[in-house]
């Protein structure tokens, strides 16, 4: 099985941009075949409008995997997305999915 980097924009409930709409279709695509290491933000502005369904479901598809899921402060990491590619760790692919 093949390590995977994923490394997405605000990849949470709810599904109301586009972005994490087509990161989230990614990262279920990803998951049955490889061992991912997932790298987010978080809109804290969208999670009041978060379904708590939702919320289960997205947890529970990560729960189910090996997923590694690291949630990081949004300002953070406009500043510095090429730093968290230098992880001291080796991966088969690194997939991005960062607009703007």
């Amino acid at each position: 099985m093949s390590r995977v980097l994923f490394i997405a924009k605000g990849l949470h409930p709810p599904w109301a941009t586009g972005e994490a709409s087509y990161a989230r279709g990614v990262l279920k695509s990803l998951l049955l075949n490889h061992n991912v290491k997932m790298i987010s933000t978080i809109d804290k502005h969208r999670i009041p409008r978060a379904d708590k369904e939702d919320i289960e479901n997205f947890k529970s598809i990560i729960d189910a995997t090996d997923c590694e899921y690291l949630e990081v402060d949004y300002n953070t990491f406009i500043k510095t997305p090429l730093d968290l590619l230098k992880i001291d760790e080796s991966y088969d692919k690194i997939h991005l999915i960062y607009p703007n």
